[in-house]
């Protein structure tokens, strides 16, 4: 299965994610104190591993006959500078209950299962980037012809 996602870079510190006709705006300038106004790139890919995380969660069988109450995923990323990166991510994810002894019992099948949430494994993924430069479209005109980079494969620098 295919997956495309569109990352639109606009009027200088806007990028619109789009995906399944559904679309959020970013905002990449930052605020009055100096910290950035909308999300960063790691608070976004957190975000992400935080939403897979609990959806597999709460597709385990063991949460679906749980009556569950409150349901909260904190998480915390180490940054590593160099190469910069997400050195370490950790999600405390607390799950509130009325019978708290009989989830407790699923607890090694429900940890497991948190750890195979697309997102998590994907984290490993082999990565490329192919970068297109081309001059503007203009509209009514034919798309300017692009001068194609070679795709990239992305890994840590050695």
């Amino acid at each position: 299965m295919s997956l495309f996602v569109r990352a639109e870079f606009q009027e200088g510190e806007r990028v619109v994610f789009s995906a399944r006709d559904r679309s959020i705006v970013n905002v990449r300038r930052a605020s009055a104190d100096g910290g950035p106004l909308g999300f960063t790139s790691m608070e976004l890919l957190m975000i992400a591993f935080g939403n897979c995380t609990l959806g597999t969660l709460m597709g385990q069988d063991a949460m679906k006959e749980a009556e569950i109450g409150r349901v909260v995923a904190d998480i915390t990323g180490e940054m590593q500078e160099e190469p910069a990166r997400i050195a370490s991510l950790v999600a405390n994810i607390r799950v509130e209950t009325t019978d708290p002894e009989a989830l407790a019992a699923k607890l090694p099948e429900l940890e497991a299962a948190v750890c195979r949430c697309p997102s998590c494994n994907s984290l490993n993924a082999d990565k490329q980037i192919r970068l297109s430069i081309a001059g503007p479209s203009l509209l009514g005109q034919p798309e300017a012809p692009a001068i194609e980079g070679n795709a990239i494969a992305c890994a840590l620098p050695a």
